[in-house]
């Protein structure tokens, strides 16, 4: 954490997308589910958001930007920075903001602004870097 109206939050965890829920119908009813995979990764993403975030939950309007750094993979050429590839930036930030609400800030509505990124990491691992501002 940085000063008194900026909060900086880095997890070492590889960013994945929110997976897309899955709606069927049973008994008449049409249910919308969230994957497994999905609920775990971002349980995961929570936990260590916890362990990071020692005070409470931000309240008010809040600037979030935010960074995915991926690790490269062995195609990438040297000196490449920006990934073009799937899977789609917003997905990345689904599921950060949905691990992370009720932890970092109360709820994701708050989120007024900001720039969201994603971009090869200059380490060789993934990671999550996000800054926090009130307005």
């Amino acid at each position: 954490m940085t000063t008194r109206n900026t909060y900086k939050l880095i997890l070492r965890i590889d960013p994945k997308p929110k997976p897309r829920a899955r709606t069927f119908t049973r008994m008449g009813k049409v249910r919308t589910v969230s994957t497994t995979r999905g609920r775990n990764y971002e349980q995961d993403l929570a936990f260590i958001a916890r362990l990071h975030w020692k005070i409470p939950p931000l309240s008010g309007p809040l600037r979030l930007d935010l960074t995915f750094h991926l690790q490269k993979t062995k195609g990438v050429p040297k000196g490449r920075i920006w990934p073009c590839v799937r899977p789609d930036l917003d997905n990345y930030t689904k599921a950060f903001l949905d691990a992370v609400q009720g932890i970092v800030f109360k709820d994701d509505g708050q989120i007024c602004g900001g720039e969201v990124w994603k971009k090869y990491s200059k380490y060789d691992y993934s990671y999550i870097e996000a800054i926090f501002s009130r307005l």
